[in-house]
């Protein structure tokens, strides 16, 4: 499962992006190259995984909109194979900062906290007494 669809892409960016970005064919075939497309959406999602993992149990049982935002930044940028425009790349700088954040604890991916991990360092540790009152000790005792 993608973090992004297609229709996400096109519904944020536009076909006419998406094709110019994606149509490698010789000569252009005027359409959106869907390999070309799920490769940068893959990449993208293998890139917040790494971010993710630390914190939530993988795959995400459903995929906040805070991550899908952060998907199609990511899927955009990779899509590019040479210098992004300025504002392809901040998009992209602000979601690794936000993953960041979301790594560090400082931010949660959204209202789903089923998915979240505990990490087991982060647990209390219980030290319990030795026992007062054993088997042995109370042997002979009838309480009356």
């Amino acid at each position: 499962m993608s973090y992004a669809s297609k229709q996400d892409m096109i519904d944020r960016f536009g076909s006419d992006e998406l094709i110019q970005l994606t149509d490698r064919a010789t000569p252009p075939a005027g359409v959106i190259d869907d390999v070309v497309l799920n490769a940068a959406m893959a990449d993208a999602d293998d890139e917040i995984n790494g971010y993710l993992q630390s914190k939530y149990t993988l795959p995400l049982a459903t995929v906040p909109l805070l991550i899908k935002k952060l998907a199609r930044a990511i899927s955009r940028y990779n899509l590019y194979d040479d210098l992004p425009p300025e504002h392809v790349e901040n998009q992209y700088k602000s979601a690794i900062k936000t993953l960041e954040g979301i790594a560090r604890g400082l931010m949660h991916i959204g209202p789903d906290n089923a998915n979240v991990v505990t990490p087991e360092t982060s647990m209390p540790e219980t030290k319990a007494d030795p026992e007062v009152f054993t088997p042995d000790s109370v042997s002979g005792f009838t309480g009356r």
